[in-house]
């Protein structure tokens, strides 16, 4: 069992936009020594002129699947359904690792 914890910090570089912030927070479990099983929340949490957390913001319950293809590449895959108003009800959600 892993414990993951993660803080979002984007910022559009081509415009004078505001800084915008959120997190992640879940567990993850080995399943095979290339196959992870995790369970996610992330929540958004605003840009640097109205930051806070609640209801009125994005919170998506994430379950994933990880293969790691190779030592160096890794494979992320799954759902993602909406807990709040202001959220999305599903997404699709894949990501490539790749280590170096």
């Amino acid at each position: 069992w892993d414990l993951i914890g993660n803080f979002i910090f984007e910022k559009a570089l081509n415009n004078g936009s505001p800084w915008e912030y959120a997190y992640t927070a879940g567990v993850s479990y080995g399943v095979t020594p290339r196959v992870r099983l995790s369970l996610e929340v992330q929540q958004d949490l605003g840009d640097s002129n109205n930051v806070h957390c609640d209801a009125s913001k994005p919170l998506l319950l994430v379950p994933r699947v990880a293969w790691s293809v190779t030592p160096h590449v890794r494979v992320i895959a799954g759902p993602a359904f909406g807990l709040t108003r202001a959220s999305d009800d599903f997404q699709l959600r894949s990501i490539v690792e790749v280590e170096f």
